[in-house]
């Protein structure tokens, strides 16, 4: 009864927001990017900005090289962004007023972030070095097929927000997560659940006919409501970003780079407290907290990542998990077992490890994650 009366809940809470209409699809970009004119003095002050924080980020990457596997370039020019308040993106930022100023602000943010990233990186590869034996310790010898089993018992009673995190367009992983989805649903069967995602537009409440992965469908099969983080402004401007001939000048999207993953997570953040915060409003004082589910890539929910989702929630009340393919073959058939980012800054050291769970929080905010799953990627589809 009680998950009836949650989905009606979240319904009216969404319906109510003022957000539920959103512009599905994405809108028609320029086939060619365009540079910007300093016309006014704060575009021209801007563009002096990228310029500067360009060379400085294109400095620490050349220094950089060799040294860490941090792959980002510098960009200096971005397809304009459309149709996008500047307030919305930066309202702390009030001389913002063109698109030109905006995309300006924000590739000269993005390449600040660059060197800082950098600069964090090194430092964090010699703290993962000084670790070296904790996180050997880490190591747990599950049974091939019981590792959602050994995960769910490890998730504490009290978490508030379980981040979920995958690497991408791995079936095997969404069938690993659909598993999970389903036993903390018996888990926490006493407990409201609600799973967010970056897989959907923001308060789109998920239908059987929105498709992204079996793990949405499976989480509504249960009863259990999906909704989306994805903010329009993502999803009107899937603009790109452009480096120069010194790196390979190949485009990349502008929301996968550090100052756009900042902006999402940020929004998410902010969006998934709000609806907290709505929900328990109404919620009868004597009820059980929801768990909230954030379902989305694994580089946002890491905890050694600047601005990840996972550093800004509570702590105390988060819970932080990734799956990653055990291996990647190349095109000339050469087996890669570095999938993840944390396997490249330990120099592949743990890379061959299933299952990596760290008790210590400090321990976790280095590795990225308090338990991490690599699962084959092999594995039939039956669609």
């Amino acid at each position: 009864m009680w998950k009836r009366y949650f989905i009606l809940l979240i319904s009216c809470v969404l319906l109510t927001s003022g957000a539920w209409a959103q512009k599905s699809g994405f809108r028609q970009l320029a086939k060619t990017f365009t540079t910007y004119p300093a016309r006014t003095k704060v575009s021209g002050t801007l563009a002096q900005r990228v310029e500067r924080s360009y060379q400085t980020a294109t400095l620490s990457h050349l220094r950089n090289q060799g040294q860490s596997p941090f792959y980002f370039p510098p960009t200096y020019h971005m397809q304009p962004l459309l149709n996008v308040d500047p307030a919305t993106l930066y309202p702390d930022v009030p001389f913002l007023a063109t698109s030109a100023q905006l995309s300006n602000y924000f590739l000269s943010r993005n390449n600040s972030m660059i060197s800082n990233a950098i600069s964090a990186q090194q430092h964090l590869i010699s703290e993962l070095n000084a670790h070296s034996q904790d996180i050997r310790r880490a190591s747990r010898s599950v049974l091939e097929g019981e590792e959602i089993n050994f995960l769910v018992h490890q998730i504490p009673e009290n978490t508030s927000y379980l981040l979920v995190g995958e690497h991408h367009d791995v079936f095997s992983i969404y069938i690993h997560i659909s598993l999970l989805i389903t036993k903390l649903s018996k888990k926490f069967r006493n407990r409201p659940i609600i799973l967010l995602t970056e897989f959907l537009p923001e308060n789109v409440l998920f239908q059987p006919s929105i498709v992204y992965t079996p793990v949405l469908d499976i989480a509504h099969k249960l009863g259990i409501p999906v909704v989306g983080l994805e903010p329009a402004f993502v999803d009107e401007n899937a603009c790109l970003l452009f480096s120069t001939k010194q790196f390979d000048n190949m485009p990349r999207d502008i929301w996968v780079s550090p100052e756009g993953v900042r902006l999402r997570n940020e929004h998410w953040a902010t969006y998934i407290t709000n609806l907290r915060q709505r929900l328990e409003e109404h919620w009868s004082p004597n009820a059980q907290s929801p768990l909230f589910i954030i379902y989305t890539g694994a580089g946002h929910n890491d905890y050694s990542e600047l601005h990840s989702l996972s550093s800004l929630l509570p702590q105390e009340d988060t819970f932080s998990v990734a799956f990653f393919p055990t291996y990647f073959t190349v095109d000339d058939g050469t087996i890669i077992y570095e999938t993840s980012r944390f396997d490249l800054l330990t120099g592949g050291k743990f890379a061959k490890e299933t299952v990596l769970h760290f008790k210590d929080r400090s321990l976790a905010k280095l590795a990225g994650h308090d338990i991490r799953i690599k699962v084959s990627p092999e594995v039939e589809r039956t669609e």
